[in-house]
Parts: structure tokens; sequence; C-alpha cells
């Protein structure tokens, strides 16, 4: 599509994925439903019972509490949000960098820049 419209090729790639993403967020907000009372694709009886289980379920904690300051306060003391945080940048930091710089490694090693692309993929192919 080099050319088409006076756009360059890597233009109309942002282009056609954001009118997908324009597209899905139109039919996404008639088809998604507010709450179970609404949801037409339940029958009478899932209705009546989802409704119940919100209801009596002493599994669901927090919908009724309002939000406030001692909650943000808790997340910042707790020590298991910090060791998930450590556990997710050790993750992450790795991912990052093995994304970021594969392609210029097997550049390094004498491939070409096409070729050197393509030899970055089978990493993410291979599932973890």
């Amino acid at each position: 599509m080099n050319g088409i419209g006076r756009l360059e090729a890597w233009s109309w790639i942002f282009l056609l994925e954001g009118l997908l993403t324009v597209v899905v967020a139109i039919i996404s907000f008639f088809c998604l439903v507010d709450f179970p009372d609404t949801a037409t694709f339940l029958t009478p009886e899932e209705r009546a019972f989802i409704m119940w289980k919100k209801k009596y379920d002493i599994s669901s904690v927090g919908e009724d509490e309002m939000f406030s300051a001692r909650h943000i306060r808790a997340a910042f003391v707790d020590w298991q949000v910090w060791i998930h945080v450590l556990i997710y940048m050790s993750i992450i930091a790795p991912l990052s960098g093995i994304t970021l710089f594969l392609p210029t490694i097997i550049n390094s090693f004498g491939y070409s820049t096409s070729t050197s692309q393509l030899l970055s993929i089978p990493p993410y192919i291979c599932p973890s």
C-alpha cells in the first residue's frame, strides 16, 4: 500500500490498526452490558441467580466500601506488594532488553537487517 493516498506503508499500518480499534470500541459500546439486570442474553432465572449471588455472597468483598486514602497507604506499606513489584521488574527488565536489543545482537553476527529481524522471531514463538 506504499504510495496509496500519498501515504507511506508504515503509516497505513497505524491507520488500519487505529480504525480497527475505533470500530471495536463502537461495537463494544452497544454490546457490553452495564449490570446483570440489563443483560438480554441471560434468562430471567440466570439474572435472578446472579443478583442473588451478588447480594448474599460473602466472597465478594469491597464492592460497597467507598474509596479512601487509607487504601493507598495500605498498598504502600504492604510488604507483599513490594515483593510483587520486585518480581515483576525482575521479569520485565530482561524481557524488554531481549525485545529491544535481540535484532541488534543478531545483526552484529553479520546478518543483514531484514534477516536479523526474521531471526529474532523464534523466541516469541516458543511458549514460556
